[in-house]
């Protein structure tokens, strides 16, 4: 399973590739394959976070092992919505990087000792880091 999550993630990561090389392209054709990229990739990336996801919850309820290539799968995840954000603000990409960095601190957190006061120590130092970045993205849209 957790090659499989690598392989969605380098698969979002390239769909959104296709995507913005599609975009700069003018022609008709061009654009509907470029519809049909963005669609499957945001697809692909709300699966992959939500498997993520429970993989985590399953790991700090001693049902799974944490992994490298979640870690992996997390960071080519993140890495895709970053490129997909094409410097515009838009409050549902920065969610998904709020949620795949949280899922790559817990799944990292995970390899220590299986304690939710460190995770949740490192959610409040998420949330505090990521409200100027929110802060800074609602006064852009004003």
């Amino acid at each position: 399973m957790q090659i499989g999550l690598v392989i969605s993630a380098c698969t979002t990561l390239s769909l959104w590739l296709c995507y913005k090389l599609l975009n700069k392209q003018g022609s008709n054709l061009a654009k509907i394959y470029g519809f049909a990229c963005e669609n499957w990739a945001f697809s692909l990336c709300i699966a992959e976070l939500l498997i993520l996801s429970f993989h985590s919850f399953s790991v700090y309820n001693n049902v799974a092992q944490p992994g490298w290539l979640y870690i992996a799968a997390t960071g080519v995840t993140l890495t895709a919505i970053i490129i997909r954000t094409n410097n515009k603000s838009c409050i549902a990409l920065f969610y998904g990087i709020g949620w795949c960095l949280e899922s790559l601190i817990t799944e990292a957190l995970a390899f220590g000792e299986s304690s939710t006061i460190r995770i949740a120590i490192a959610n409040i130092g998420l949330g505090l880091a990521s409200c100027p970045i929110f802060r800074g993205m609602v006064a852009e849209k004003k």
